[in-house]
């Protein structure tokens, strides 16, 4: 038993059993393609990989993958920077966290998609519109962790640090920060998919470039090949950022690693 819960958990094991699953959902997918359902309606992967391997060649889609991707990281980068100073300021100042909560949780409770149309009338048809609509997405996402990281910090260390004469600077370098790390990075790794999502909202509401214009110039010509190497593009792309955003929170949280 210990032999066989060892192999499950070798990483080369996992990434073999990652990618037969893969496999087994393809072959799936080709399968019924034309057997199962109407092959209009699902197109195939014997016809949607060749089409991928063709934008790559030919250099159709990289201006679409770097769009999308320059609209996600603006994005990300704007709405996170956002939700950890106020998350931060909010958690210090617990008045201002009361009077501030019902506006807070009165934007938060808009359906973000309603936004896209206000968002394109105020900032163009450019990448603007694309990037405010995911900021907005993962400020929310990462303003909540980072609140609740400072109000759970454990007030006896704060109040240590006062009786030996630490200023507010040195509570929040020494104590506030670090302690709140693992609750920002949660807040960062929830929101970043969502990130995506804003950018391609915004894509699919107004733009003549990014993955999320070419689902809808698919759609316009009722091509579903086109239309699944879209997403699967978008789905590739999405793996890859979320790779990055995995590396880099080792990086910077080493110490969490090596604590457990």
């Amino acid at each position: 038993m210990v032999e066989r819960e060892r192999w499950y958990q070798h990483p080369v094991n996992i990434v073999a059993m990652q990618a037969g699953v893969v496999l087994l959902l393809l072959l799936s997918w080709e399968l019924a393609s034309g057997r199962l359902v109407p092959a209009f309606f699902t197109s195939k992967p014997s016809l949607v990989l060749p089409t991928i391997g063709r934008w790559l060649q030919t250099g159709f889609i990289w201006e679409h993958v770097l769009y999308t991707t320059q609209a996600t990281v603006l994005g990300f980068l704007l709405g996170a920077a956002g939700g950890i100073v106020v998350g931060l300021l909010l958690g210090l100042y617990e008045n201002a966290a009361r009077v501030l909560n019902p506006y807070l949780t009165a934007l938060y409770s808009i359906p973000k998609i309603a936004l896209a149309p206000l968002f394109v009338l105020w900032f163009g048809l450019d990448l603007a519109p694309k990037v405010y609509m995911a900021a907005f997405i993962v400020f929310f996402l990462v303003f909540l962790n980072a609140y609740a990281g400072v109000t759970n910090v454990d007030p006896e260390l704060l109040e240590a640090l006062r009786l030996m004469g630490a200023s507010r600077a040195d509570e929040l370098r020494y104590v506030i920060l670090p302690a709140t790390a693992t609750w920002i990075f949660a807040g960062l790794k929830t929101s970043f998919p969502y990130a995506l999502h804003g950018a391609v909202i915004g894509e699919i509401i107004s733009s003549t470039r990014g993955l999320g214009y070419l689902t809808m110039w698919a759609k316009g010509t009722y091509n579903m090949t086109n239309m699944f190497a879209a997403l699967v593009t978008l789905m590739i792309v999405a793996v890859v950022l979320n790779v990055g955003l995995e590396w880099l929170e080792r990086r910077l949280l080493r110490w969490r690693v090596v604590s457990r």
